[in-house]
């Protein structure tokens, strides 16, 4: 499963006003919940899912590019390891079921 600092990173992704629609957000909150607890089932959660990682590697991605310190440069590289890792996970079962 992703670490507590994972997920709060996507949650910061939630956020109402970036979405033209307010579903998305509760969408993304739902996936988030559903996630921690280790319980997607629906497409549509893996479907939101997988755009929701997209967006945070490409957010963390970029933050790495403008990091000045180190140790911050670090911690983002870690957390972009996981989200790699949890996909690579994500995409292995998926292939299993099928």
């Amino acid at each position: 499963m992703l670490s507590e600092q994972l997920l709060n990173v996507m949650k910061m992704f939630c956020e109402p006003s970036f979405y033209e629609d307010f579903s998305t957000s509760t969408e993304i909150i739902n996936v988030i919940n559903q996630l921690s607890l280790g319980q997607l089932n629906t497409n549509r959660e893996k479907y939101v899912l997988s755009c929701l990682i997209l967006s945070v590697q490409e957010a963390l991605e970029s933050s790495i590019q403008k990091a000045a310190d180190s140790a911050v440069m670090s911690d983002l590289t870690k957390l972009v390891d996981e989200l790699k890792q949890f996909q690579s996970t994500l995409l292995s079962e998926e292939r299993a079921m099928h």
